[in-house]
């Protein structure tokens, strides 16, 4: 996976260890995020164990979707940790 930061490429690479993540997950990203496209976050969803991840896309969202998009983000999070605990 890389990731393309004003024009400089950066090799980030850990999705060979995320099968060893043994808790429910989310994966959010925002549907505009160029840092971590929709297709990294697909990516990593699937690298983890089936049926343990969670993927949201968070429409009109960039990389920072609790400040893009707040009203949307939050009540997904909340969600997700108090349906997970």
């Amino acid at each position: 996976m890389h990731v393309e930061v004003k024009g400089t490429r950066l090799w980030f690479d850990v999705v060979g260890e995320l099968a060893r993540i043994d808790c429910p997950t989310l994966v959010c990203v925002g549907e505009l995020d160029s840092a971590t496209p929709v297709a990294a976050a697909r990516e990593i969803a699937d690298a983890l164990p089936e049926g343990s991840a969670r993927l949201e896309v968070i429409h009109g969202a960039g990389h920072f979707p609790w400040k893009d998009a707040p009203d949307r983000y939050w009540p997904l999070l909340t969600e997700f940790v108090t349906s997970t605990t």
